[in-house]
């Protein structure tokens, strides 16, 4: 499980390093990651590793995909995830779960800071609104550059934090 952990942690600092710095994550960094994981839950549970590597990945890119349709999250948050779901396994699910809840601890954070705590739910409530009403696809962002948006991957590597340290999973 060490390896595991630790793939899982190089993939996570990797993804947020790029994610800050170039603002996105690249596909060679998701791809390795879940090869790499995928073959090292192959070696340690042999057919089990196989299921358990690809209901980890798939997982994430079903429930992910519908953040990303309403761009809520980023291509590369999901793909992401997917690659810690290859490494993961049937944790992915407690990893992503830890995750949301960094993230909004750190977007109530941020709000708060910034004044616009109850714009924003406000926003967020008319959103679900509009979307319940008129059935149309409308990105959640307002715009790109928001005071209020940042990296999912921060929340995503500190989850993966509690996953190396053995907290989770």
């Amino acid at each position: 499980m060490g390896y595991l952990r630790l793939i899982a942690l190089i993939l996570a600092g990797g993804a947020v390093i790029s994610d800050l710095v170039r603002g996105t994550i690249p596909n060679i960094f998701c791809i390795g990651g879940a090869a790499a994981g995928f073959l090292v839950n192959v070696i340690l549970f042999r057919g089990f590793g196989v299921k358990r590597s690809l209901v980890g990945c798939l997982v994430p890119l079903v429930v992910g995909f519908a953040l990303f349709y309403f761009r809520m999250i980023g291509a590369g948050d999901v793909k992401e995830v997917a690659a810690l779901g290859a490494i993961c396994g049937y944790g992915i699910l407690e990893l992503v779960m830890v995750a949301l809840l960094f993230g909004a601890g750190i977007s109530i954070v941020i709000l708060w800071t910034k004044g616009i705590f109850f714009e924003r739910m406000h926003y967020a409530a008319n959103w679900v609104m509009r979307l319940i009403q008129t059935g149309e696809r409308e990105p959640y962002r307002r715009y790109e550059n928001a005071p209020e948006n940042f990296h999912f991957s921060i929340p995503i590597l500190l989850a993966v934090l509690f996953y190396a340290g053995g907290v989770i999973i």
